[in-house]
């Protein structure tokens, strides 16, 4: 029988070796200062002796010298019970060895902070409410989530001056984290152009209500949710249409955003992408779209002509609801999947045309286009949902179906005749096939207000009569 290798002496031999490697003592000093507690620990690293400041008690000003006990400083620790929000400066020697400092969480005195150049691991700042500048490590090369959530008043995040690199850069940044940079309101601007990031992840900027312009770097391929979410000063967004992959809600509310550039090679925009943005004047449809997202553009008021490819197949709930200076939609009828309320509120629309395989309009697709005033509904559609076209002036109204499509009473306007008894016009015109104008009497007739407000006659009889006519 073959014999098992013996593997407790290499066991042995790398713990030997880890522990000629780092050796570990411990002590308290108070630095030469009587109201500072720190605890140190010495460590060995291949050969070298190191000390790690363990902080218990702090005083506003915080200095750290580059050694203590003729040992550098390599690493830098705040006990949970340390009273962070107390500290109002910290400075490090010029010769500082410090690769890694753990957390500023809650610092919410600090009011600035220059991080010794020897750093690599980059701490977090999470609602330092008074920090306003932040000067990186040139070897820093990732912003970690949530790094500076909740920083207020931040005005500027940069890396130092060297070289051919100006003020404000970010060279060396790799990555940044999900709500990095959320609810920095005083943010005007960062220079991501500057960076090497592939993408931005949840909630990046979201809430940055001061940010005004952004310029991404080429390398930037996908964007995450509500990413420039809610950023109220946001005009324009550079090199955008290098970005193929993208999340929800990443314009959401940006109400100044007035362009934007699409990769040609997306095929959905996804849900709430621009919902809000209501000083977007006009929009190019990349070729190959095939879906449009529920509140795609809801509340877009500043649209005014949408003019959809024909490889858009689907287009979501509410997705141009509430654009309320939209006066045309053209390639709408390749559309064959269709969310309600797409069009609700749109009181501008004048026309629109829907798909030949569309079986039901959708509850309330329509309902308040107040400048609707004539419709086709094409053979295929068994069904109008409720409030389709509620709150419209529909005058006309074609249906091609022969078997009258299901409907509810408001599926129709529900207006009130205000002319005298004697001279009552019927409000809306409905016209369908010769065969069909009996079965649609008497289907509709159930429910809806036939003797009054509308009248059921064949296609073949129309003759454009009721289009002259106004509103009195």
């Amino acid at each position: 029988m073959k014999k098992k290798p013996n593997r407790i002496f290499p066991v042995f031999f790398i713990c030997s070796v880890l522990l000629l490697l780092i050796s570990c003592s411990y002590m308290k000093t108070d630095l030469g200062n009587e109201d500072i507690d720190v605890s140190i620990t010495q460590i060995e690293i291949s050969g070298k002796k190191y000390v790690i400041l363990s902080f218990n008690t702090i005083t506003s000003a915080l200095e750290i010298p580059a050694s203590v006990q003729d040992l550098p400083v390599l690493k830098i620790y705040f006990n949970k019970t340390t009273n962070l929000s107390a500290l109002t400066s910290i400075t490090f020697d010029e010769s500082s060895s410090v690769t890694e400092i753990d957390t500023f969480k809650g610092a919410s005195s600090l009011g600035s902070i220059v991080l010794p150049d020897s750093l690599t691991v980059m701490p977090t700042f999470q609602n330092c409410k008074a920090l306003t500048t932040v000067t990186l490590s040139s070897k820093i090369t990732e912003i970690p989530e949530s790094c500076f959530e909740g920083c207020t008043a931040l005005v500027s995040v940069s890396k130092p001056v060297t070289g051919n690199s100006g003020s404000g850069n970010l060279n060396g940044i790799t990555a940044i984290g999900k709500s990095a940079f959320n609810g920095c309101t005083k943010l005007t601007s960062i220079a991501l152009e500057t960076t090497s990031i592939t993408e931005l992840m949840d909630q990046t900027f979201y809430k940055c209500s001061a940010l005004t312009t952004v310029k991404l770097p080429g390398t930037v391929q996908a964007i995450g949710k509500e990413v420039f979410g809610s950023c109220g000063e946001l005009k324009t967004v550079e090199g955008f249409e290098n970005v193929a992959t993208l999340g929800d809600k990443i314009f959401d509310s940006c109400s100044k955003l007035e362009t934007i550039k699409l990769n040609s090679q997306i095929t959905v925009i996804p849900d709430n992408m621009f919902s809000g943005c209501s000083a977007l004047k006009a929009f190019d449809f990349p070729e190959q779209l095939t879906k449009i997202g529920k509140d795609a553009f809801y509340k877009c008021n500043a649209l005014t002509t949408v003019k959809l490819p024909e490889t858009v197949k689907s287009v979501g709930a509410e997705a141009f609801g509430s654009c309320i200076n939209l006066t045309k939609v053209e390639g709408f009828e390749k559309a064959v999947t269709l969310g309600e309320k797409i069009f609700e509120s749109c009181s501008k629309l004048s026309e629109i045309k829907i798909s030949e395989q569309i079986e039901k309009i959708p509850e309330s697709m329509f309902s308040g286009c107040s400048s609707l005033k004539t419709f086709t509904i094409p053979e295929k559609v068994k069904e109008i949902g409720n409030s389709a076209f509620a709150n419209t002036l529909l005058k006309e109204l074609f249906c091609y179906a022969k078997e009258p499509p299901k409907i509810t009473k408001p599926g129709l306007p529900e207006k009130t005749n205000t002319k005298p008894a004697e001279t009552k016009k019927p409000e809306i015109y409905v016209y369908v096939p010769e065969e069909s104008v009996a079965v649609y009497i008497e289907k509709w007739g159930e429910v809806l207000d036939l003797d009054n407000k509308i009248e059921i006659s064949a296609i073949e009889n129309y003759e454009g009569q009721n289009n002259s006519e106004t509103e009195e």
